[in-house]
C-alpha cells in the first residue's frame, strides 16, 4: 500500500512519505481544515481485512487519545474511507514531531551525561504517564523517540505492538503479519499462539520467552535505551536475531562503559528476573539520589525552571515551602565519613567481604579485620567518639576471609571465628576466650539472653551459650531444596527470631526468618548476600548494589519494594559473605570494591613485579596455563550462575570460545601434561567430567557423569597425573564437603577415592614424579596445605603454617607454591630424605592481590605466576576505605 504526494485521505493531503513506523507506512500530510501538518500512519491491508482487528485498533486509538502528556506524541484522530491507495484505508492521525530520532543522535556517538539525563527523564515521565493509564509500550527503542529542536522529547508508537496478535490460527496469516512488522515475534508466534513483542535488542527476557508481560518490560527497554545513549552501543546484540535473544536471556552488558552515576539505575532496570527489576519507572528518581554533582545539575536544569514558573504563576512558592516544612519535620540528613585502620596496619586487599565490618549495637564503635604489622590478620576497633583505632591483641589468628566479627548486645564483647572455634574478646582489650568448636564457621549473632547463633560453611545453624558449652543444632539444610548450608544469622529485635541465608548450587541465595523456638522458617527474599535488619528494613545485596526493603518485625513479612542504597559493595557471590553491616538505629558501614569489577589475569615475577595482563578484565573463575605457557584456558562466569571455557592466547592477545552448549555451564579447566587436551567439568542436571582436544576441532568426550554428585569443589579443582593417565577432582556432597577422587582416562572409567576423611579436601596436585599428593584441607578448622605419599600409604606433612589454599608444584618437584589467607604468594622448598618429605619453612614471595577465589597458575620453571587479581590493586592506589553512613534511611524515598 502506498499513497502518492498530492493524494488525499479525507481532509488530509499527502505531502510526502516519511517511512515505516510501528505496523505500517507513515506519511507527512496537511490537515486542510485546521491548516496544520500531521503524520498519517496507515494500517496494513492484512490487518484492515480483519473486522476484529479494526475494532481493536479503533478502541486503542481512543485510549491513546486520552493520554495528554507533553512527552507523548499526540493522537488527533482515526481516519477511514476510500482513497487512491485502496477501497478501505484506515489510518491514525498523529502529531507530526519534527527533529531527529534518538537513534539518529546515538549514531553520532555516546551522549554526554549532562545531555543524556534530561532526555532519559522525559522518556521515563512518558512511560510513567502511560503506565498510569494501563498502557504498555512494548516496543520502546531509540527509533521510536523523537528529539525536537527545543529539547522536548516525544515518545511515539504507544500501544501499537500491543495490538499485534495473530490474525488467525493458520500459518499463512501469521507469516503475513510478521512480514509487515518491523518487530519480531516470540517462538510461540511461529505456531500462531504468541504475541508480537518488540525489537530484539530492547526485548525483556520474559518477552523473549513468549510470556505475558507488564510495565516491567517497558522498564527493561528504558534501561536498554539509556545504556545505548550513554555508551553509544547496544546493551544486547548479536549478528543474528537468535544471537541477540541469547544475549538478552543470558549475557550481561559491558558495565565498564557506563558512567558511575547511572549504574544503579541500569542494574535495576536490566535485572533479568522481573520480580527483582525496578517495579515502577518513576522510581528512577530514587536511584538518582546520591548521584554525582553532574547528574544533579542535569536534574536541576530539567525540573527547576518548571517548578519556579508554576510556583510563581500561583504566587505560592514561599508559602508552600513554609507549609510543607511546618507539616512534615525534615528527616535527619545522611552523613558519611571514612574509617582508617590503626597506624602501621592496613585493610586487607579488597577481597570480597573483607574487612568484615561489625558495628556495635550502641552505634559508637566498629570492629573489622586488618593486616597487622607483621601481615598477620587480626581484629581492630575504631571508636567514633574519639576516632581512635585500636588493634586487639590475642586475635592474630583471625582469618581474613572468615573472622566475621559480631558484637554482644551490650557492646562490650566481640565474637569472631579463628582456629576452628568461636571466640570472644573484650572490645577494650584482653585475652581471647574460646566459646566452642566451630569448624569453618560462617557468621554469628548474639542476643540479650546470652545465646549465640552461628552458621557454618557446610552445614546448618547452631546455638551455644556465650559463656561456653557444646553447640546445639538449630537448622538442617533442606536437601529437597538443594540447600548446601545455612549461614550468616542476624537476630531481630525480639532476640528470638533471626534472619539467615541458605546457599544453593546457584549463586543466588534465599533469605529466611528462623526462630529459637523451632518455628518453621519463613522465606523472605532472594539476594546475593547476607541480610541484616536496620531501622525497619532488611538490608542486602543484589548484583553488587546494597538494597533496603521495608520489613515488619511483627508479621515477619516484607512490606514494600527494595530501594538501592550503595553501588559496588564487596561481596562473595554464592557465599553470602559481604562487606557491610548496620545497627537497628540506622547506622550503616560498608566497603566498596576497588577499581573495575572483575578479574585481571595478571603475570607476576617472583618479586611481585607486574609483567603484564592477558585479555580484558572479566569475571574469570578458575583457569590453567598450558605447559608451554602460551595459552590459558579460563572459565568465564556469567550472570546466570554458570559460564563457558574460553581460550586466551598469551602471545597474540586473542580470546576464543572453547565450549558452546548454552544448556550447560562449564568450569574448572585443566591442561593435560602434554598440552594436547583439556579436562573440564559441566553442570546441567548433573555433574559431568569431559575431555576435549585443546585445538577445539574434535568433539568433547564424556569421562564421567554422576547425578549423585551435588557439585565440584570451587576453584581449580581438576588436575592431571604427570603420566596423563588419570584426572583428580573433588566431588562435593549436598553439604559442600569435598573429597579427593581419581578417574582413569582410559579403560574402565571408575572413580576411586583418594582422600575420603570427614573433612573438606580439594585442589589435589600430584608432584611431577607422581610420588607426592599436595592438597588443601579444613581438618584444623580452616584450610591448610598438606602433602601425603601417593598412593596414600602413611605419612602426612603440613606445609602451610597460617592457612593456605591451591597448592602448585614446580616442574622439578623441588618447590611448592600456595596462597596465604592474606593474599601473599607463598613458596616452600621440598626435599626428600628416604621415604620422607622434608619441607622447608614457608616464605612469602609477593602480595598477589587475588580475588576472593584465590585463582593462580605457575609456569613450569616457577618463575612466573598468573594470578586472577583485583584490577584496582594493581596500581599504587590504596585499598578502598571503610565508609560509615549515619541516618541512611534519609536516602530512601518515603
Amino acid at each position: 500500500m502506498a499513497l502518492a504526494p498530492g493524494g488525499r485521505l479525507g481532509p488530509y493531503e499527502i505531502v510526502s512519505a516519511i517511512g515505516a513506523g510501528g505496523m505500517g507506512e507513515v506519511y507527512r500530510a496537511r490537515d486542510t481544515k485546521l491548516n496544520r501538518d500531521v503524520a498519517l500512519k496507515i494500517l496494513p491491508a492484512a490487518f484492515a481485512a480483519d473486522p476484529d482487528r479494526l475494532a481493536r485498533f479503533h478502541r486503542e486509538a481512543q485510549v491513546l487519545a486520552s493520554l495528554n502528556h507533553p512527552h507523548i506524541g499526540a493522537i488527533y484522530g482515526f481516519e477511514e474511507g476510500p482513497a487512491e491507495a485502496g477501497p478501505h484505508v484506515h489510518a491514525l492521525v498523529l502529531e507530526l514531531v519534527e527533529g531527529p530520532t534518538l537513534a539518529d543522535r546515538i549514531a553520532q556517538g555516546p551522549i554526554p551525561l549532562d545531555e543524556a539525563l534530561p532526555i532519559a527523564i522525559q522518556i521515563a515521565e512518558a512511560l510513567e504517564a502511560a503506565h498510569a493509564q494501563g498502557i504498555i509500550h512494548r516496543d520502546l527503542k531509540p527509533a521510536n523517540i523523537k528529539l525536537r529542536p527545543d529539547g522536548t522529547v516525544k515518545v511515539l508508537d504507544f500501544g501499537l505492538a500491543k495490538l499485534a496478535e495473530p490474525l488467525g490460527s493458520g500459518q499463512g496469516a501469521v507469516g503475513s503479519a510478521m512480514s509487515l512488522s518491523p518487530t519480531i515475534t516470540s517462538p510461540a508466534m511461529m505456531t500462531g499462539v504468541g504475541v508480537l513483542l518488540g525489537t530484539a535488542a530492547y526485548m525483556a527476557p520474559e518477552q523473549a520467552r513468549g510470556k505475558a508481560v507488564d510495565k516491567r518490560a517497558d522498564i527493561w527497554a528504558f534501561g536498554c535505551v539509556l545504556y545505548e545513549m550513554v555508551t553509544g552501543r547496544r546493551a544486547f546484540e548479536g549478528d543474528e536475531v537468535a544471537d541477540t535473544l541469547a544475549a538478552v536471556l543470558r549475557a550481561e552488558p559491558d558495565w565498564a562503559h557506563v558512567p558511575a552515576p547511572l549504574r544503579r539505575i541500569l542494574h535495576a532496570c536490566l535485572e533479568k528476573d522481573p520480580r527483582r527489576r525496578l517495579q515502577a519507572v518513576g522510581d528512577y528518581r530514587l536511584l538518582l539520589d546520591g548521584a554525582s554533582p553532574t547528574t544533579h545539575r542535569a536534574l536541576a536544569r530539567t525540573y527547576l525552571p518548571w517548578a519556579i514558573a508554576a510556583a510563581a504563576a500561583a504566587g505560592t512558592l514561599i508559602s508552600t515551602f513554609l507549609a510543607l516544612n511546618r507539616a512534615t519535620p525534615p528527616r535527619p540528613a545522611a552523613v558519611r565519613f571514612e574509617v582508617s585502620p590503626p597506624a602501621s596496619m592496613s585493610f586487607p586487599p579488597t577481597l570480597a567481604a573483607s574487612p568484615w565490618p561489625a558495628l556495635s549495637p550502641d552505634g559508637r564503635r566498629v570492629a573489622y579485620v586488618v593486616n597487622g604489622a607483621s601481615g598477620t590478620p587480626m581484629l581492630a576497633v575504631t571508636s567514633f567518639d574519639s576516632q581512635q583505632a585500636q588493634a586487639l591483641p590475642g586475635t592474630e589468628s583471625a582469618d581474613t576471609l572468615f573472622a566475621q566479627p559480631f558484637w554482644s548486645p551490650d557492646s562490650r564483647f566481640i565474637g569472631f571465628f579463628a582456629d576452628g572455634k568461636v571466640k570472644k574478646v573484650d572490645a577494650n582489650g584482653g585475652p581471647a576466650l574460646v566459646v566452642c568448636d566451630a569448624a569453618t564457621g560462617s557468621g554469628g549473632t548474639w542476643n540479650s539472653e546470652g545465646t549465640i547463633v552461628f552458621g557454618t560453611e557446610n552445614d546448618g545453624l547452631f546455638k551455644v551459650s556465650a559463656a561456653g558449652g557444646t553447640p546445639v543444632r538449630l537448622t538442617e539444610p533442606d536437601a529437597a531444596r538443594k540447600e548446601l548450608s545455612h549461614r550468616l544469622p542476624w537476630f531481630l529485635s525480639d532476640g528470638r527470631h533471626f534472619v539467615y541465608v541458605a546457599t544453593l548450587p546457584t549463586p543466588q541465595l534465599t533469605v529466611y526468618v528462623g526462630s529459637l523456638d523451632d518455628d518453621a522458617p519463613i522465606e523472605l527474599v532472594t539476594a546475593d548476600s547476607k541480610a541484616v535488619f536496620s531501622d525497619g528494613h532488611l538490608v542486602f545485596i543484589r548484583q553488587g548494589t546494597l538494597m533496603a526493603q521495608p520489613f515488619d518485625e511483627r508479621s515477619l513479612k516484607t512490606t514494600g519494594d527494595a530501594s538501592a542504597l550503595v553501588e559496588d559493595v564487596s561481596y562473595v557471590q554464592g557465599a553470602g559473605r559481604a562487606a557491610f553491616t548496620a545497627t537497628t538505629s540506622g547506622i550503616l558501614a560498608y566497603r566498596t570494591r576497588a577499581g573495575t569489577i572483575g578479574t585481571a589475569l595478571t603475570w607476576f615475577d617472583r618479586q611481585g613485579k607486574v609483567l603484564g595482563t592477558v585479555g580484558n578484565v572479566a569475571d574469570y573463575r578458575g583457569f590453567d596455563v598450558s605447559p608451554d605457557s602460551q595459552r590459558i584456558a579460563a572459565h568465564l562466569h556469567n550472570a546466570s550462575g554458570g559460564g563457558d571455557i574460553w581460550m586466551l592466547d598469551a602471545a597474540r592477545g586473542t580470546t576464543s570460545r572453547f565450549t558452546f552448549d548454552p544448556a550447560r555451564h562449564f568450569a574448572n579447566p585443566a591442561w593435560s601434561p602434554d598440552g594436547r587436551t583439556i579436562a573440564y567439568a559441566a553442570t546441567a542436571a548433573s555433574i559431568e567430567l569431559l575431555l576435549k582436544d585443546a585445538g577445539g576441532a574434535a568433539p568433547e568426550t564424556s569421562l564421567y557423569k554422576d547425578p549423585a554428585i551435588a557439585a565440584i569443589a570451587t576453584g581449580q579443582s581438576l588436575s592431571w597425573s604427570h603420566d596423563g593417565r588419570a584426572v583428580f577432582f573433588s566431588p562435593a556432597d549436598s553439604k559442600g564437603r569435598a573429597d579427593i577422587a581419581a578417574l582413569p582416562i582410559s579403560g574402565e572409567r571408575k572413580i576411586s577415592g583418594v582422600l575420603t576423611g570427614g573433612y573438606s579436601e580439594a585442589a589435589a596436585q600430584l608432584s611431577p614424579d607422581d610420588r607426592w599428593l599436595a592438597y588443601q584441607s579444613d581438618e584444623s578448622g580452616h584450610n591448610e596445605i598438606y602433602v601425603q605419599h601417593f598412593p596414600p600409604s602413611g605419612g602426612k606433612w603440613q606445609i602451610s603454617t597460617n592457612g593456605g589454599v591451591h597448592p602448585r608444584w614446580r616442574q622439578d618437584g623441588n618447590e611448592l607454591f600456595y596462597l596465604a589467607p592474606d593474599g601473599k604468594m607463598m613458596a616452600v622448598e621440598t626435599g626428600v630424605a628416604g621415604s620422607s618429605l622434608v619441607p622447608a619453612t614457608p616464605h612469602a614471595l609477593f602480595d598477589a592481590h587475588p580475588t576472593a577465589r584465590n585463582d593462580f597458575a605457575v609456569t613450569a620453571n616457577g618463575q612466573k605466576f598468573l594470578v586472577g587479581a583485583l584490577p584496582g590493586t594493581l596500581s599504587s592506589a590504596p585499598p578502598t576505605p571503610l565508609t560509615i553512613l549515619l541516618n541512611w534511611t534519609s536516602t530512601v524515598r518515603p
